[in-house]
């Protein structure tokens, strides 16, 4: 059954959460968009193309369960996201 919050006090033991991990590669420091990594289950997967961040979102939206998502110096990641959060 799926639940609307899983924060720390909504989780049991046997709730089944996927671990997921990602990470940006940019031109230099705040420069440009490079490569979007991403993995979850031994399964990793990347994109360079004009298409990266739809890429990533397409296997971010689709995953069957809750998910935890850890990134490298996340809040720097993130904002290359941004765009594509607000326009889709």
């Amino acid at each position: 059954m799926a639940k609307d919050y899983y924060g720390l006090s909504a989780l049991h033991q046997e709730d089944d959460i996927l671990v997921c991990a990602g990470d940006t590669e940019t031109e230099g420091l705040g420069g440009r968009l490079l490569m979007v990594q991403w993995g979850f289950l031994g399964q990793i997967k990347y994109s360079t193309g004009e298409n990266m961040v739809a890429d990533f979102f397409e296997d971010f939206l689709s995953l069957p369960r809750p998910a935890i998502w850890y990134f490298h110096f996340g809040q720097y990641d993130w904002r290359y996201f941004l765009d594509y959060i607000v326009e889709n």
